[in-house]
């Protein structure tokens, strides 16, 4: 026995999640996949979060850097 799959897109007043509705008109949802996805996007905030602020951090250290390195000469001049 086959059983078509067809996958359904959500409405907009619905949530984001996809379900599946099977050739008899069974509807269910990925099991999991709610906090598989919730999960995903603690860690990709998290970790977007930690580059950001590395990445600032670093760029801001190389600017006082430069500054002080510019001062330095100058006194030395």
């Amino acid at each position: 026995m086959t059983s078509e799959l067809n996958i359904i897109l959500p409405s907009s007043n619905s949530s984001l999640e996809p379900y599946v509705e099977s050739y008899d008109g069974y509807i269910s949802k990925p099991h999991g996949y709610k906090e598989y996805y919730a999960w995903n996007f603690c860690i990709d905030r998290f970790f977007g979060c930690l580059m950001f602020g590395l990445l600032s951090l670093i760029i801001f250290n190389q600017q006082r850097q430069l500054r002080s390195l510019r001062r330095w000469t100058r006194s030395v001049e």
